[in-house]
């Protein structure tokens, strides 16, 4: 982590009492997709690990990004990480702000769109997702699923069991009533008339049933559509606080991977408050607050680390984050290296166009 530095004005701007929002995203990669997109592309494959050579065949341009870093190739790296970098929702931030953000996002999704064209991606480690949350999003996608099939079902017109018996039946009716017009046995007159009579009551029998059976479609079609409204309503706000990657994975385009551990997260939130609380103190007795602030290693080290740590335990060769712009893993990356010389990491960072514009402007 080298550029955990940020501006005062910015420092307020993403602290506070709310604290700060956090956010990161994953990806795996398929075999085939990938050896496809490398003769597609015409790359040869380097003579080295699957991770370098999916690396070194990553592209190097992609709609979205203003520039795409291929910041530390290792030698015999096992795990190759690209972090794409961003601006994220933060409850206290203005309509303007927010904006911003949202050109940011958009950046996001057309880039990571194309990679997941290009089949080099299939899920997101998601900046700010812990392990239950990423669990409760994948039962999310599967009800969406069952949602779908559900809803295509009501679509068509349902089979109507009851209905084919009645006709049967009265059909069964007219055959007998034919046959009493040229019937002459008392005997036999009395049956059929008996038989019309069971019939009869069959199908007033089936005609409840069918009533029951078109009440409850009914009922069950008006409780999916219900579903479904919510879930829509639910997923407009996700994409409004999750960005880009809550946008794909609503489409069900991606996965979404955990990218920190919940209490992480909360010392993150602690350490920012507090730091914020410090910062506020000194300004109201008159001090001087640093033009530059550095964040808290909870916000920024702590986090990173564990995200390599979540990478390497998932056995990940090639994973995606989307990761606040202040995080910076190449300082994590170097350390990781050498303390786990078996298991490296190489690193490619992405800025998304609108991320860079919004720098420069802040800058001048």
């Amino acid at each position: 982590m080298k550029q955990d530095i940020i501006s005062r004005r910015d420092f307020f701007k993403r602290t506070g009492a709310a604290g700060i929002a956090i956010a990161s995203f994953t990806a795996g990669v398929d075999a085939h997709s990938f050896i496809t997109y490398l003769f597609s592309e015409q790359r040869a494959p380097a003579s080295d690990t699957y991770a370098n050579t999916w690396f070194d065949a990553f592209p190097d341009s992609l709609p979205g990004a203003y520039k795409i870093e291929k910041s530390a190739r290792t030698p015999g790296a096992t795990y190759a990480l690209v972090h794409v970098r961003q601006r994220h929702y933060r409850p206290e931030a203005t309509e303007a702000d927010l904006a911003k953000i949202q050109e940011v996002q958009d950046d996001i999704y057309k880039t990571l769109s194309s990679l997941l064209e290009k089949g080099l991606i299939k899920g997101v480690y998601d900046e700010g997702t812990e392990p239950f949350g990423a669990q409760m999003m994948k039962e999310m996608r599967d009800l969406r699923k069952r949602l779908k099939t559900d809803m295509q079902r009501f679509e068509r017109e349902p089979f109507d069991v009851y209905g084919m018996m009645i006709n049967s039946q009265r059909e069964m009716i007219e055959r007998y009533r034919a046959m009493l017009k040229d019937e002459k046995d008392p005997v036999r007159i009395d049956r059929i008339k008996e038989e019309i009579r069971k019939v009869e009551a069959n199908i007033s029998e089936g005609e409840k049933l069918r009533e029951q059976q078109i009440e409850l479609q009914a009922r069950t079609k008006e409780t999916t559509q219900k579903i479904q409204r919510d879930m829509e309503k639910m997923d407009r706000e996700s994409e409004r606080t999750g960005g880009a990657v809550a946008k794909l994975h609503n489409e069900g385009r991606v996965e979404v991977f955990a990218a920190e551990t919940y209490e992480a997260n909360l010392r993150a939130q602690i350490a920012s408050n507090r730091q914020f609380i410090e910062l506020y103190n000194q300004a109201m007795a008159g001090g001087q607050i640093p033009s530059e602030i550095q964040l808290p290693p909870e916000v920024t080290e702590m986090r990173e680390d564990i995200l390599l740590d979540f990478v390497h335990k998932a056995e990940d060769r090639t994973a995606v984050t989307v990761y606040g712009g202040a995080h910076d893993w190449v300082n994590n990356v170097k350390q990781w290296n050498g303390k786990n010389p078996n298991d490296k990491f190489s690193l490619i960072v992405i800025t998304p166009d609108a991320y860079e514009r919004l720098e420069r402007e802040k800058r001048r």
